[in-house]
């Protein structure tokens, strides 16, 4: 019998662990930007009271969610008011549905009535709003009723930093969902890897032409599959993929 068996990790330690896994790579960021221990220490309460608050749940189940007085959590919420941080990351939650609905269209066009269906998780005044700022920004076409992209050609990045950063944020909540599914859920079809290789500076190309030529391509057929009549069948997933040069992280220099 080993360690492992002969002593268990019960739920607490495990989620416990979890989270400091998670911890941990912020203040890695946090130690290289060289922002200082009460910066870090704000923007996690204010992330707790964020999350918290886009579930729409008021200010007094907050403060018992996070086992703090209701005068802690009206700070809390002054300071997401006045913070840049309100700004700069409330808009991402829209990008989110908006690129939901233009990875849709990149399948096949589609009525307004016909995305809220199968989108019911979403407020239909949201949807008519998130296609409304598609077409503006001329990211998606309405003609006839029916809204499809602009450009095959697109992809669902946009160049400028504050999508950069919103992508950033959709890509880790589905690290986030994985590792739910992994450690919490013990959902059998959540699946995570992580490969360590090396490669040739002249083949790094190679990485994102497979992902242009074979795994977007197979993203695209399997969403397809969930057209008209199939959604009942249908599951929704976040798939995220990424790759980086190894780097050593070290502490900015004052």
């Amino acid at each position: 019998m080993t360690i492992s068996q002969q002593n268990p990790m019960n739920d607490e330690e495990l989620r416990v662990r979890v989270l400091y896994a998670f911890i941990q790579a912020s203040a890695e960021l946090n130690s290289l930007f060289g922002l200082g221990l009460k910066t870090f220490e704000r923007l996690s309460h204010m992330a707790a009271f964020h999350v918290l608050r886009r579930r729409n749940l008021d200010l007094n189940e907050i403060a018992d969610q996070l086992q703090v007085s209701r005068r802690k959590v009206d700070q809390l919420s002054r300071l997401l008011k006045d913070n840049f941080f309100e700004r700069f990351i409330a808009p991402e939650d829209g990008e989110a549905l908006q690129r939901r609905i233009e990875f849709m269209l990149w399948a096949q066009t589609m009525s307004a009535s016909r995305l809220k269906q199968v989108l019911r998780d979403e407020d239909p005044t949201e949807v008519d709003a998130a296609l409304e700022n598609l077409t503006r920004a001329k990211r998606i076409v309405e003609r006839e009723g029916l809204y499809g992209i602009t450009t095959p050609e697109r992809r669902l990045v946009r160049d400028d930093w504050l999508a950069r950063v919103g992508g950033l944020t959709h890509q880790l909540a589905a690290v986030s969902s994985a590792a739910i599914g992994r450690f919490v859920k013990n959902d059998e079809r959540t699946f995570a890897r992580t490969v360590s290789l090396r490669i040739r500076r002249d083949r790094l190309a190679a990485l994102e032409e497979m992902y242009r030529e074979q795994i977007w391509p197979l993203l695209k057929t399997l969403d397809a599959e969930c057209g008209d009549g199939n959604e009942g069948d249908a599951v929704s997933v976040s798939f995220s993929l990424c790759w980086a040069q190894v780097h050593d992280l070290e502490l900015k220099s004052k």
